[in-house]
């Protein structure tokens, strides 16, 4: 919750989009990829040369340090339980084995999921989407050395609701 509204304070403040990623491991226990660490970073628009030569570029810069969970606790990344971080997502650049998924906080105080489209051409780019408010959750639950699924959801876990007009976020324990 604490990065949610630090995100949504320095893009009000700043007047440019943050991304909040969500990082997992390719694979990292038998196959399954747990949500484990986040980070902030700030979406900021670079313009190089003049005139007809100018050249508009997105530079992503980091907010602070990547922040690992607590010792066994994990975000689902199963879309019944997340659907506001779940998908494809995107390669690390300085990490192959390493994946995220994101979602972006706006100055107007919207919040919006960024999502992975590949081209014909193989390349992966990001689009940004409103999700719907039933859709726009993720689940913090304990490590249970397993995919984890609303069938075996461990009884102790919290979900976190973020409104996708007003990036107003409440955190609940929904009944699945």
């Amino acid at each position: 919750m604490g990065a949610i509204s630090e995100a949504q304070q320095v893009a009000y403040s700043q007047n440019v989009p943050v991304e909040l990623r969500f990082f997992s491991a390719v694979g990292d226990i038998g196959g399954i990829s747990l949500f484990r660490s986040y980070q902030l970073f700030k979406v900021v628009v670079v313009a190089q040369g003049s005139g007809a030569q100018i050249e508009i570029r997105e530079e992503i810069v980091p907010i602070g340090d990547l922040v690992a969970l607590p010792e066994g606790i994990v975000i689902a990344s199963d879309k019944e339980l997340s659907p506001l971080i779940a998908g494809a997502g995107f390669q690390d650049n300085k990490d192959q084995n390493i994946k995220y998924n994101g979602i972006q906080f706006m100055p107007d105080s919207s919040c919006r999921k960024v999502g992975a489209t590949v081209t014909d051409g193989g390349t992966t780019l990001a689009s940004l989407s409103f999700s719907t408010l039933p859709e726009s959750y993720f689940t913090l639950t304990y490590d249970i050395g397993a995919e984890i699924t609303v069938q075996n959801l461990p009884r102790n876990f919290y979900t976190i609701q973020i409104d996708p007009f007003t990036s107003k976020a409440r955190s609940f324990k929904p009944g699945f």
